[in-house]
């Protein structure tokens, strides 16, 4: 589940994703046995796991740290093969909805998007935390009435 008043994802096993989040935190949890690495490209660390949320449901995950600090995750449900990726889709469009409410979900520590690119077949919930890189800040719209600034 998302906790957007704390900007949290939890996940199973008591484990918890937020902008606080790094490679310290990522060695004492249980998620650590299930990470494994993608890509290397310091400062930016990439690792892929297959875990579950809070929720019970299980899912593929990959994890974006820069720094050491967690920047972004994107999940997807864990479906068989014979679903198709727009179906997959939908159900993130649905868990989202009944989680959430109404998108748009951009908050003042990060946001929360669906993707989907039908060129790759692939759909995705993506939560990003504000104030961890720079490269990510840049492109993030902020909540209506408020700004880096205010």
């Amino acid at each position: 589940m998302i906790d957007v008043t704390e900007g949290r994802l939890a996940l199973a096993r008591g484990g918890v994703l937020d902008a606080d989040f790094n490679a310290a935190r990522l060695r004492e949890s249980t998620l650590v046995s299930a990470v494994r690495p993608y890509i290397a490209n310091p400062p930016w660390h990439t690792l892929t796991a297959q875990t579950e949320l809070a929720d019970g449901i299980p899912v593929g995950m990959t994890l974006i740290f820069h720094h050491e600090r967690l920047a972004q995750v994107s999940f997807r449900f864990a479906y068989p093969p014979e679903v198709t990726e727009e179906q997959v889709h939908e159900q993130h469009a649905l868990w989202l909805e009944r989680t959430l409410g109404p998108g748009p979900y951009v908050y003042e520590w990060g946001t929360v998007e669906l993707t989907y690119d039908p060129r790759i077949g692939e759909s995705a919930v993506v939560i990003t935390w504000r104030g961890v890189s720079d490269l990510h800040d840049s492109v993030m719209p902020w909540p209506t009435g408020s700004s880096p600034s205010a």
